[in-house]
């Protein structure tokens, strides 16, 4: 008797939960083309001196050299204030070797995320 109620349990829980499973309505939505894509915009030329540079053209960085970031505020590390720089005075390189580049990307020996840097401090000694 013991055993005929267990079964009774388990298969009343079995159709249960087939029927929890196939009872939900599953809508397609209907196939849509892929929307057009809208052509690349022209490159800005950089700006002159005493010109305000565009946004997407201008980084913020630690006078000190500890960061570079795409927000201004203060700098994680020294807690000094950033600093607008021109994206052409930033180069990225990788902090494990002795690779860079001018643009975001993966170090060429390792595989690492190249880290932003402002060129002017990049000298070795």
């Amino acid at each position: 008797m013991k055993y005929w109620k267990s079964a009774v349990l388990v298969a009343a829980l079995a159709v249960l939960a087939l029927f929890t499973a196939c009872s939900g309505t599953q809508e397609t939505a209907p196939a849509q083309a892929p929307a057009p894509q809208a052509a690349a915009p022209e490159p800005a030329a950089e700006p002159t001196e005493g010109e305000v540079a565009e946004a997407g053209e201008v980084l913020y960085a630690c006078s000190m050299g500890c960061e570079v970031v795409e927000e201004p505020g203060r700098c994680s590390k020294c807690g000094m204030d950033l600093e607008e720089v021109a994206t052409a005075d930033v180069s990225y390189a990788c902090p494990m070797c002795d690779f860079s580049q001018d643009s975001a990307g993966t170090c060429e020996k390792c595989g690492m995320a190249l880290t932003p840097k402002i060129k002017k401090h990049d000298h070795e000694g």
